[in-house]
């Protein structure tokens, strides 16, 4: 009987370990920050501080009988929905790339006078993030077209985007 019990705890202690989709299961407050590089048609590089982002996750399995696929509902406070899928490969995840519309204001100043330039970006976001405890960090890359008055007038692009999301107890 002795001999039984240890392989007996072992493997029960196996079967409760969270992986993949059941890991990152749950709600989650976040914020995401980071900065984007803007290549003007005009040949101006702009380096530019993105507004903060806060709000909350809930993430879950996409497909009942999948253990990997999961979807990331990232609600922003005072703006929009944007609704992720993701793979989760032990506590890892892979963000499938997606779209987004972004408004970006550019100040600028030419001969004294202060003028706000309002961008329109359509940007393509890909990453990857993982679980360390009850936090999951999420490494983003934006690639886009700025467009002004329906007109083409750059691209941006990133490394260093970071979302970090706490699990809510």
């Amino acid at each position: 009987m002795r001999k039984l019990i240890l392989p007996l705890v072992m493997a029960l202690s196996l079967c409760s370990c969270k992986n993949n989709a059941d890991l990152f299961n749950g709600e989650y407050s976040f914020k995401t920050s980071g900065n984007i590089q803007l290549s003007m048609n005009d040949g101006r590089l702009k380096d530019f501080e993105l507004t903060d982002e806060l709000g909350t996750l809930q993430i879950e399995r996409l497909y009942k009988d999948s253990n990997d696929s999961v979807i990331i509902l990232k609600n922003v406070f005072g703006g929009g929905v944007e609704v992720v899928k993701a793979a989760a490969y032990g506590d890892s995840l892979v963000l499938s790339p997606y779209t987004k519309t972004m408004e970006i204001v550019l100040n600028e100043a030419a001969d004294h006078l202060a003028t706000l330039d309002v961008y329109r970006a359509d940007v393509m976001v890909s990453g990857n993030g993982y679980m360390y405890g009850n936090c999951i960090v999420i490494h983003e890359k934006y690639d886009g077209i700025l467009f002004a008055d329906g007109m083409e007038a750059g691209t941006l692009d990133s490394g260093d985007i970071v979302t970090v999301a706490r699990r809510n107890e």
